[in-house]
C-alpha cells in the first residue's frame, strides 16, 4: 500500500489514497478484536463482547425504574446512519 504514495499528484488522489489508508486500519482492528474475542477462554466471551460494542456494566439496583429505563435506553444501540450502512456495504465489497 505504500509505495502507491509515489502516485500522489493531486488533491483528489491524496484524499483517495487517505481514505485506503484509513479502511485498510480500520479492517485490520476490526479483525484483530474478533480474533481476540474467538481466541478467548468461553467464560471471557461475554465480556470481551461487551466491551467491543462498548457496552458499560452499571450496578442499577439502587435506582428507581424510571431511571433504570433511561439508563437502558441510553446504552441500547442507536440504529446506524446510512453513511455507515454505505460504508459497511463499501467494507463488504472491498474483503
Amino acid at each position: 500500500m505504500w509505495e502507491a504514495i509515489k502516485y500522489v499528484s493531486s488533491a483528489f488522489t491524496l484524499c483517495a489514497f487517505l481514505t485506503a489508508a484509513l479502511f485498510r486500519y480500520l479492517i485490520r482492528r476490526q479483525r484483530e478484536e474478533l480474533l481476540r474475542i474467538e481466541s478467548a477462554p468461553p467464560e471471557e466471551k461475554a465480556q470481551l463482547v461487551a466491551k467491543t460494542l462498548e457496552i458499560f456494566d452499571v450496578d442499577t439496583s439502587s435506582l428507581s425504574q424510571g431511571l433504570q429505563f433511561q439508563s437502558g435506553q441510553r446504552q441500547k444501540p442507536q440504529p446506524r446512519p446510512p453513511s455507515t450502512r454505505i460504508t459497511h456495504k463499501l467494507h463488504q465489497s472491498v474483503s
